[in-house]
């Protein structure tokens, strides 16, 4: 029937005509060929995407940071560990070293603190060596105790009763301290101030440091000539009472709470360190004192690097410092293991030396480096005697791990073991 057949044809055009079935899914997914369940994903927007890209950088970067900080800590741990294998004799006491710590400029005592127990500490722990530490918690605290060391050994005390001088003296190397770890370029400085001020300076304290010390407070009795011993006689006595009554009556009385005020005053001014018992341009004109032992007039060094930098417009370097503690590791380690193993001892450079990590000044607070009164931002003064006695040991860099080339292992099947045999066979004809 030929309506019949039109009906057939135009139903078979509009089947032909029909769109193809769209996929559901992502586009994406479906060309990478993830399974059908989860073709209804969808890519997350824009702005998740820069967030968890972002996120994942920074995240990312502090993990391969602190990966890589453990693997420094572990080569130069390996790198020092045979000196604790040594054997030590039941009479023999480990190598000790000193190290000195000095609050940062601007910052607290617990900052170097915290860097000398992550950095320099496991350094030491590995090759067992001892370790006396010298804290010091104001600007001139380190160049005082260095100093007040020399001058006590100058001086040949020891602080001791004659019992443990005797157990001392049956301990082989008891006292010995070799070498001395200076962590920050502000310690660094007072370091080398109180080497100098130790040979230098007189061994006494002078009068003027003892006035800065112990200032004169409101009530104490006032006389016109200083104190005298006992001694003398009763007359300088005498004289020094009636002065001070006549003082005490020609002065106002003032309250008790006026007097505290003024104390508080006074003491707020005394220094946390005495003064240098000798100034710097005075070097060339003092004459150097050495110890009776050589060895105790030999100062070797090695010079360990800080970060610490403050403020919160400097918040960019310090996100950049803490993502790359890998370099502070690496040159604090190499440092610390160049004074354990001692294998390069160096004479100190007057040219290069008083320059070292200079640009660590830079980062400290403006108070301090407007401040051109102390240690930490005076020049370093350098007197040619008393470098003479000064060694720097040269930092021990340790190799860096090579990966070691898997070896694979040749495995033969029958057919390749019957290739070998018939090849061996035959050159064994042709010869």
């Amino acid at each position: 029937m030929p309506g019949a057949t039109s009906t057939t044809a135009s139903a078979k055009q509009g089947i032909s005509q029909r769109p193809a079935p769209v996929p559901e899914g992502n586009p994406a997914f479906n060309m990478m060929g993830i399974p059908k369940s989860l073709r209804t994903w969808k890519l997350p927007s824009r702005n998740w995407l820069i967030f968890w890209g972002v996120v994942g950088s920074f995240v990312g970067g502090i993990g391969y940071d602190r990966w890589e900080k453990r693997r420094v800590f572990k080569r130069y741990t390996s790198l020092v560990s045979h000196l604790a294998d040594a054997p030590l004799g039941p009479l023999e006491m480990p190598r000790r070293v000193r190290v000195l710590l000095c609050a940062p400029p601007g910052d607290t005592i617990h900052e170097a603190r915290e860097h000398f127990h992550e950095y320099v500490k496991p350094v030491l722990n590995a090759a067992a060596v001892d370790f006396e530490l010298v804290e010091g918690r104001m600007q001139g605290d380190i160049r005082h105790k260095i100093a007040q060391a020399i001058r006590d050994n100058r001086r040949g005390t020891d602080n001791l009763t004659d019992m443990q001088r005797q157990s001392r003296a049956a301990v082989t190397d008891h006292d010995k301290t070799d070498g001395d770890i200076v962590v920050g370029r502000h310690t660094y400085k007072e370091y080398i101030r109180g080497v100098h001020e130790g040979l230098l300076g007189p061994v006494e304290e002078p009068s003027f440091v003892h006035e800065v010390m112990n200032p004169r407070m409101p009530g104490d009795p006032v006389v016109d000539a200083p104190l005298e011993p006992e001694a003398e006689g009763e007359a300088e006595g005498e004289r020094a009472s009636a002065a001070s009554v006549t003082a005490s009556e020609s002065t106002p009385a003032k309250s008790e709470e006026e007097l505290k005020k003024e104390i508080e005053a006074i003491k707020k001014k005394i220094p946390s360190s005495p003064p240098s018992y000798i100034p710097t341009d005075e070097y060339p004109s003092a004459e150097v004192h050495l110890p009776g032992n050589a060895d105790d007039a030999l100062h070797k060094l090695a010079f360990v690097p800080t970060w610490d930098l403050l403020g919160f417009l400097n918040t960019p370097w310090r996100v950049a410092r803490f993502m790359t503690r890998r370099v502070l590791a690496e040159e604090t380690c190499s440092a610390t293991a160049g004074a354990v193993l001692a294998l390069a001892v160096r004479d100190f450079d007057p040219q290069v030396d008083p320059h070292i990590n200079e640009e660590a000044s830079k980062d400290w607070p403006k108070s301090i480096r407007n401040n051109l009164v102390g240690p930490w931002m005076e020049e370093v003064t350098i007197d040619s005697r008393v470098i003479q006695h000064v060694k720097v040991y040269e930092p021990v860099y340790a190799p860096r791990e090579v990966p070691e080339k898997k070896q694979q292992k040749e495995e033969y099947t029958e057919e390749e073991e019957a290739k070998q045999k018939v090849k061996e066979v035959a050159r064994q004809k042709t010869g």
